[in-house]
C-alpha cells in the first residue's frame, strides 16, 4: 500500500487540488487500485457528536481506530494473497482528505486521545506507506481566502462560519486552528513523512503537480 494525506485550513485547495492529483494518479497509473476516503468519513461523521458539544478524544480515536484498522485490512488481503510479491493493478493508492491533524486541531482531545496514542497511529499510517501533505495558507491572505468561500458554498456553510460571531470573530478562529495545525505538524513530522506547502495563490495545478513529483510518483511508477 501507499497513500497520502490532504489537509489544511478552509479554502486551502484541498478540493482542487485533490481533482488534479487523482487525474494525474489514474494518468500514470490507470490499472492500479485506488481508494478516495473524503472528508465525510475522516471527519463528518463525528459532526453530530461536534453540534452537541459530545465530541471528545474518546470518539476521535475510536474513529481514527476503525478507519486505520480498514486500510491495514486491505495490506492485509494483498499480503494473504498470491499478488504479495508482485501486486501490479492489485496493490492499493489510498488518498485521505483531511484526517488526524484535523480533530487535533479542531477539538481539545484531553486526555482521551494521548499523544503518545496519536504517534501510534501515525506510526501504523507510515508503515503502511502513507505520507501526509499539509496546506498552509499565510495570515495575510487567510482572510480573503476565508470570505471568498461565501461566493461559492450553500446557506449551511454560511450559517456554520457566522456562528462563531463577526467576520473578525471568524478569522480569528481559523488564524488559531492553522497555528494549532502548525504545532501538531511539528509534533510528528519525524514520525510520518509530511510535506508541508504554503498556498500563496490559486494555481493549484501547479501545488498538485508539486505534490505529485516530490510524494506520490517514485511510488506509483515503482510498482
Amino acid at each position: 500500500m501507499k497513500g497520502i494525506i490532504i489537509d489544511g485550513v478552509v479554502s486551502s485547495g484541498k478540493t482542487s487540488i485533490l481533482k488534479h492529483l487523482h487525474r494525474l494518479i489514474s494518468e500514470q497509473n490507470p490499472t492500479s487500485t485506488k481508494f478516495f476516503i473524503s472528508e465525510h468519513y475522516t471527519e463528518r461523521m463525528l459532526e453530530h457528536l461536534k453540534d452537541k458539544g459530545e465530541l471528545d478524544g474518546s470518539h476521535i480515536k475510536a474513529h481514527v481506530d476503525q478507519l486505520i484498522h480498514t486500510l491495514a485490512s486491505f495490506q492485509s488481503m494483498l499480503d494473504n494473497s498470491k499478488f504479495r510479491d508482485n501486486p501490479k493493478g492489485a496493490d492499493l493508492f489510498v488518498t485521505l482528505e483531511r484526517f488526524i491533524l484535523t480533530h487535533l486541531s479542531s477539538v481539545d482531545i484531553g486526555d482521551k486521545y494521548s499523544l503518545d496514542e496519536v504517534k501510534a497511529h501515525f506510526e501504523i499510517l507510515n508503515k503502511l506507506g502513507v505520507k501526509q501533505v499539509a496546506l498552509i495558507i499565510p495570515e495575510s491572505r487567510l482572510k480573503e481566502n476565508i470570505m471568498s468561500t461565501l461566493q461559492y458554498r450553500n446557506d449551511a456553510w454560511l450559517d456554520y462560519l457566522y456562528s462563531r460571531g463577526g467576520e473578525k470573530e471568524i478569522i480569528e478562529y481559523y488564524i488559531n486552528w492553522q497555528n494549532n495545525f502548525l504545532e501538531y505538524i511539528n509534533k510528528f513530522k519525524d514520525i510520518i513523512d509530511t510535506l508541508v506547502i504554503e498556498v500563496k495563490d490559486q494555481d493549484y495545478l501547479q501545488y498538485s503537480n508539486t505534490i505529485f513529483n516530490s510524494c506520490i510518483k517514485s511510488d506509483i511508477l515503482s510498482k
